[in-house]
């Protein structure tokens, strides 16, 4: 238990330095974390469908067909949202 405790004040010491603030509310950290956990699961995912569609097909035609259209609203995003960050 006090293992995670030591995780969970490195995590808010990075998050001081990062948005300079003394205060980090916790429920910050626990968006982040989630986030980056439904993150690495869409990224694993994703590795599993390429592998299913080289072993399926033989082209790379297709995974990349496949990846752009899977990362296309993630660049549109970034694109509209840009100038406001």
């Amino acid at each position: 238990m006090a293992r995670n405790m030591g995780r969970e004040l490195f995590a808010m010491r990075a998050l001081r330095l990062l948005f300079n603030k003394e205060d980090i509310p916790k429920d910050l950290l626990l968006l982040l974390i989630i986030s980056g956990v439904y993150f690495l699961g869409i990224a694993l995912s994703n590795t599993f469908v390429n592998i299913f569609l080289w072993k399926h097909t033989n082209s790379f035609k297709d995974i990349a067909i496949y990846n752009l259209y899977s990362y296309r609203w993630l660049i549109s995003l970034f694109l509209c949202f840009h100038p406001l960050v």
